[in-house]
């Protein structure tokens, strides 16, 4: 069966995704490896500083383009117009259509992203803190990643 260019950007995207979720994983557990304290983030050295560029870095790419590529990707794929669709909209109809388990999870973990800070100084405070979103964007993302492999090689 002849793949469509839909199903091929798809494809793309899932392979660009998964790289980011795998670079994601190991950035979480070299931080929690570390077991670092507020204190230990006053006096960072080069290697810390890069592991929390490592960690930002991984989760706005992951959350971007999942957000505008992958989402888009798996509507576009299955016959849907996504021009006219906001990202919240996206979200919502691939919770219907069972591609994502939560739009809601989904919004939240844009809003976290969108906070995000540039700097390393600020960052970890957001590390520290949010050890419940980034694990939670692994577990949605993965689910999301699993699911369109599994619907891409059986559905579509």
């Amino acid at each position: 069966m002849k793949q469509t260019s839909e199903q091929m950007a798809l494809q793309q995207s899932l392979a660009l995704c998964q790289g980011h979720a795998d670079a994601l994983q190991d950035a979480l557990q070299d931080i929690q490896a570390r077991a670092m304290g507020v204190d230990d983030y006053t006096n960072m050295s080069k290697q810390d500083r890069r592991l929390l560029d490592q960690f930002a870095y991984r989760y706005t790419r992951l959350q971007d383009d999942m957000g505008a590529k992958l989402m888009p990707s798996v509507l576009k794929a299955l016959g849907e117009d996504v021009a006219p669709m906001s990202a919240i909209d996206r979200f919502a109809r691939l919770e219907q259509l069972g591609w994502l388990a939560s739009a809601d999870d989904w919004q939240t973990l844009r809003q976290i992203r969108n906070q995000l800070p540039t700097t390393t100084r600020t960052i970890p405070l957001i590390v520290l803190n949010a050890g419940k979103p980034p694990s939670m964007l692994l577990r949605s993302s993965h689910q999301c990643l699993r699911a369109s492999k599994t619907k891409l090689k059986y559905k579509l």
